[in-house]
């Protein structure tokens, strides 16, 4: 017995109890804590799911049975082999439900507005969020499209049977930790839950509220600011996922571009004043951060008090990015690399599976609640996915009148304002009643002072993404592949392919909405002026296949060159890890040295690519006055001439950069954000476009710094409005540094050698349930938010949540890693397995030898099915 596991656990009980006092949650609406901690059926009574090793079994469902070979395994997979399909997703949902029952359940109910039914009143403001997401309605609407006699259907069936299953069977000993203590007991899952999970992966990797504080800024601002701050394509150029020279086709047409306007507000809608409207986006911005967050919010951050040692810094929860490339060796093998960035946590946001059933063999990781595998290979083909980031979410301020309550304006008529009446049960209240309003371009999400403001996307209207992994799994072919990708609408992803044939490419298709007029990077005039017309066709939606370059890339940056003809977003990744990613790749492909160790290379690189940029100008600033600066900033100037831009933890040179370019991009804008009284209200510190709220510089703004710094230093936008201060680069590059020396001193003492990047800069993997003692770590850590090897801020509980290479030659050879492990269960040694691997930069072989030869079927001539 560990006694230090029972400790921890303990600790853990008691902070869920004391939950309820720091949410305001009464105790009378969590389990009774006799029964909680009662010796036989409490917490203490609870048993872990099994662990490694391999069992064969004969399932029989309505009069059917399929031999079935289970195999766990301690590198963060379970290995299912049937001789029928329909077995191999039943036992998927049952093993699902058995190690990830708590945290599939938490999902699910999250995104379909019912957490509070089990949370209680803290979390009311993330359900009446997710209501206004119509979740209940689309979910529904999907499971009401399926064809009942698709493939799809037949997974997702038998999958729900196997998490029904396995509730069935639960007794005191087996439910989940958390479920005790709240009291409760999971009812029947059902195909909608599945389809919430869906809806919440989809609106992470989609939902966007940069036009609100975008509105803002083109109100408070004159239009050559607008011009300077914000250009429409980057200022400082960033390699596009799908250049026009690696695919002409998609720019031979006539999109919608050019009859857009990019500076300027759109017409406010009559009898609205300036300042009613910024105060009504003030409202709106309001209800997307409280409401989106709210979960997060109420329940992890004050579990985890005091994780940021530098005040100005914050966890990044929501600007995930990813890295993904495919490249051809000399010899015509197509390789592959993943690494999507998600939030690491215990247990890990994914399940490692390998399915195996007649013409099927997937290997790969999934989304607990999700039947299939998400991101992986199979005999034949091999795919990846970062964030797209295109703009599929847009707003609209409706006009409306006293004279016509509940009435608003559109295409020359008044109209009601649709309403949905919800009742959310919350625990400890009762039903609470919430109306969603909705008019003819999305849901209402603000109306103040008769100033009504609506979001529309994309993911409100019925689609399957999770078809495209289903048909993903048993793909053999790039047409078969791509039957798959036509089902992926929303959520819009770089999808790289690579295939046993030597085919690579990357795809982003899906729902990108086309309007023919006004600002789309705003809030447009909701009068139907500014409607949806439809969407980019297919054939000139973003795609490159077999490039001449022999391989392709794509890290969230900027999707296309500045000829693309249709309007897509302009708020992108600033680019650095891709252009970190096309160097090496570049490199290793002119070497001809396209291996799985220079990929391995790669995917662990810790160059900032932004000291390529910023710190030759830097060392010139300093070079320059060192006969003014003090013995300790001499020290540090030394330390930053020496160094490759490497972001090791062992680095004193990393961590003075980090918090000198920090302080230049703050020093830069922050007095004309202050000059043009741009408010927290109105985004500052929190959106990209307005300094968002960590060091990784994502958006625009320090693509602008990165063009001023090389090219226009004396550019009128270092000065400083405020005090009238005429200021270039070097004067500002100077202040930062003076600023980042004492900021050091006070935080790390007055000896730079100390310094050291690893002492500040820390990974950990939060505990998904918010609870800090069954958390993971923290650990010493390389790299930052612009390394490929991202760990996004100093106390990082994001980066590569996933790592995956593979030679499509010979697919059995490939590898990967996901950190956590299995299983939720805090004791179980599947909890947390497969962190030191991924921590150190090691991998798996993902179908390692000796495993029962059901699981080489397709890859070996002689392996067989069970039975």
């Amino acid at each position: 017995m560990n006694i230090s596991l029972y400790i921890k656990l303990g600790l853990a009980v008691i902070c869920l109890l004391l939950v309820a006092i720091l949410l305001s949650v009464p105790i009378s609406i969590l389990a009774p804590l006799g029964q909680v901690l009662n010796p036989g059926t409490g917490v203490w009574n609870s048993v872990p799911p099994p662990g490694v090793g391999c069992h064969s079994s004969v399932l029989t469902i309505n009069d059917s049975s399929a031999a079935i070979v289970v195999c766990v395994t301690p590198d963060g997979f379970i290995r299912i082999a049937s001789n029928e399909t329909w077995a191999v997703f039943y036992e998927e949902g049952y093993l699902t439900a058995e190690y990830r029952l708590a945290q599939m359940y938490f999902m699910a109910m999250m995104t379909m507005g019912n957490l509070s039914s089990v949370v209680g009143p803290s979390v009311l403001p993330s359900d009446e969020f997710f209501r206004t997401l119509l979740t209940p309605q689309v979910t529904q609407e999907i499971v009401d499209s399926l064809n009942k006699s698709s493939f799809t259907y037949e997974a997702l069936y038998y999958y729900t049977l196997g998490v029904n299953a396995y509730i069935e069977s639960l007794t005191s000993q087996r439910m989940p930790i958390i479920f005790k203590v709240l009291g409760f007991r999971p009812l029947p899952w059902t195909m909608e839950d599945t389809f919430a999970i869906q809806q919440l992966l989809t609106w992470s990797l989609s939902g966007s509220a940069d036009q609100l504080p975008f509105t803002v800024a083109l109100l408070k601002m004159p239009k050559q600011v607008i011009y300077a701050f914000y250009p429409a394509y980057p200022s400082s150029i960033q390699y596009p996922v799908y250049p026009e020279e690696w695919n002409l086709g998609i720019y031979n047409t006539t999109g919608n571009i050019k009859g857009l306007s990019f500076y300027s507000p759109n017409p406010l809608p009559p009898g609205i004043t300036k300042q009613e409207f910024i105060e009504a986006i003030d409202k709106a911005i309001a209800f997307y951060e409280e409401s989106d967050t709210a979960f997060r919010d109420s329940v992890v951050s004050k579990l985890l008090p005091g994780i940021n040692p530098f005040e100005h810094f914050v966890i990044g929860l929501s600007d995930e990015g990813s890295n993904n490339w495919v490249a051809l060796s000399p010899s015509g093998q197509a390789f592959l690399a993943n690494d999507p960035h998600l939030t690491t946590t215990v247990p890990s946001i994914w399940i490692g599976f390998q399915l195996v059933g007649p013409g099927m063999n997937v290997i790969g990781v999934d989304f607990p609640g999700v039947p299939g595998v998400i991101l992986g290979h199979n005999p034949f083909i091999a795919w990846g996915a970062t964030d797209a980031e295109p703009q599929v979410v847009y707003y609209y301020v409706e006009v409306t009148s006293p004279n016509h309550p509940g009435e608003y304006y559109y295409d020359g008529s008044w109209m009601p304002f649709e309403v949905v009446q919800e009742k959310i049960y919350v625990k400890g209240v009762g039903y609470v009643p919430y109306n969603v309003y909705l008019a003819r371009n999305g849901v209402v999400i603000a109306n103040y002072s008769g100033v009504v403001i609506v979001m529309n996307w994309t993911g409100m209207y019925p689609t399957d993404e999770g078809a495209t992994f289903l048909y993903f799994d048993i793909a053999q072919n790039l047409t078969e592949f791509l039957k798959g990708l036509s089902y992926f609408k929303v959520g819009i992803q770089n999808f790289a392919y690579a295939d046993r044939y030597g085919n690579i490419g990357i795809f982003a298709w899906g729902l990108y909405p086309i309007v023919m007029g006004g600002d789309p990077r705003a809030v447009m005039l909701g009068n139907g002026s500014y409607d949806w017309v439809g969407f980019i066709p297919t054939q000139y939606q973003p795609y490159v296949l077999n490039p001449p370059s022999h391989f392709a890339l794509s890290a969230n940056e900027i999707l296309v060159s500045p000829n693309y003809p249709y309007y897509v977003g302009w708020v992108f990744e600033s680019g650095f890890r891709a252009d970190e990613i096309y160097t090496l790749l570049s490199q290793f492909e002119a070497q001809g040295n396209i291996t799985y160790s220079s990929m391995e290379t790669i995917q662990l690189n810790v160059h900032d690519y932004t000291t390529n940029l910023f710190l030759q100008p830097l060392l010139n600033a300093l070079s320059t006055h060192l006969n003014k600066l003090s013995p300790i900033e001499v020290q540090a100037y030394e330390l930053l001439k020496d160094w490759d831009g490497d972001f090791t933890p062992n680095s004193v040179a990393a961590t003075i950069y980090y918090f000198w370019l920090w302080n230049y991009l703050n020093d830069t804008f922050m007095p004309w954000f202050q000059y043009y009284n741009i408010t927290p209200a109105d985004g500052l510190g929190e959106f990209s476009i307005f300094l968002g709220p960590d060091a990784i510089f994502h958006g625009p703004l320090i693509l602008d710094l990165a063009n001023w710094t090389n090219n226009y230093p004396d550019i009128v936008w270092f000065n400083d409005p405020v005090t009238g201060q005429s200021r270039n680069a070097t004067i500002v590059m100077l202040l930062a540094f003076n600023q980042t020396i004492s900021e050091l001193m006070s935080k790390l003492g007055p000896n730079p050698s100390t310094w050291y990047w690893g002492r500040i800069h820390e990974r950990i993997l939060t505990s998904f349930f918010g609870i800090n003692q069954l958390s993971v770590g923290p650990f010493p850590a390389p790299g930052d938010g612009n390394t490929i090897n991202a760990a996004y801020g100093l106390l990082s509980n994001e980066g590569p949540s996933w790592r995956l290479i593979v030679d499509m030659a010979n697919p059995l050879s490939g590898i990967g890693v996901y950190p956590g492990g299995i299983s939720e269960y805090p004791l179980s040694p599947l909890y947390n397995d497969t962190t030191a691997y991924w921590l150190n930069g090691q991998y798996y072989t993902l179908i390692p030898p000796g495993l029962p030869q059901y699981f080489y079927y397709l890859y070996l001539p002689n392996a067989t099915l069970p039975g």
